[in-house]
């Protein structure tokens, strides 16, 4: 029922973030989604964003972790669907936890650069942003 309530709305086109999966070898393993930073005007308020887009993504089978298929998904997903998705935006943004040193890593493997701090709901994060090529 949570994850329902979550993610229906956006399944059914009532609002506008954009939600994929990652597959290897046909078997899904991560979960990817993309969004105009200002289709949500308070969130991107909060943290301080006046154009551009964001992802959010992550690994959900375990055995799937510490491959590299972090930033190869999170690389290829902003080059071939979100930038393409969004044809007028050169920004992409993603914010990661200050002790989350994995998810970090991962987008600056994937060529995301710091951009600054950010507080998001009670958390410091660090925001990150990769520009379309």
């Amino acid at each position: 029922a949570e994850v329902m309530a979550e993610y229906s709305p956006a399944i059914r086109g009532e609002e506008p973030t954009h939600l994929h999966l990652a597959l290897l070898d046909g078997q899904p393993f991560g979960y990817l989604q993309c969004y105009r930073c200002l289709d949500y005007p308070d969130w991107a308020a909060e943290i301080g964003l006046t154009e551009g887009i964001s992802i959010d993504f992550y690994i959900g089978e375990p055995g799937r972790l510490g491959q590299g298929l972090g930033r190869c998904m999170e690389r290829a997903y902003v080059l071939e669907v979100a930038f393409p998705l969004y044809p007028g935006e050169s920004r992409c943004y993603i914010a990661h936890e200050l002790g989350n040193a994995a998810a970090l890593t991962c987008s600056r493997a994937a060529g995301f650069e710091p951009v600054r701090e950010v507080t998001e709901g009670g958390t410091r994060e660090q925001l990150s942003v990769l520009m379309r090529p």
